[in-house]
């Protein structure tokens, strides 16, 4: 499979699931995704990652952190805290975004500008 491919599955899985609420690590984050249409986004707070998700009413919820070491302690972290956290989502998200060749969130922003 192309790097073309690749990129494509991913923004049309991204497609997919922008009806979920998702959580994401800071401000850039969530312009990116805002500007694929994701409209129900938690941004962290890094003082509390309970108060963070305690407000939370969706039953679903992707956690959306970056796929590096940092943003991975702080997903497990945050599924902790979830009452139904979408594993499975994040697992292919992990997937799709690695064939990509990106590791962060914000990282798909030089991919959209290609393909928007």
């Amino acid at each position: 499979m192309i790097k073309e491919d690749k990129e494509k599955e991913l923004l049309e899985y991204l497609e997919e699931i922008k009806g979920f609420t998702v959580i994401v690590e800071g401000v850039k984050d969530k312009k990116v995704l805002e500007s694929i249409g994701f409209r129900h986004i938690i941004m962290l707070n890094p003082k509390g990652l309970a108060e963070c998700v305690n407000g939370i009413e969706e039953e679903e919820v992707v956690v959306l952190t970056d796929f590096d070491k940092k943003g991975e302690e702080l997903a497990k972290k945050l599924e902790l805290f979830l009452r139904k956290p979408r594993r499975d989502i994040r697992k292919k998200l992990r997937k799709l975004f690695t064939k990509s060749g990106i590791s962060t969130i914000e990282g798909l922003k030089k991919m959209i500008k290609r393909w928007l």
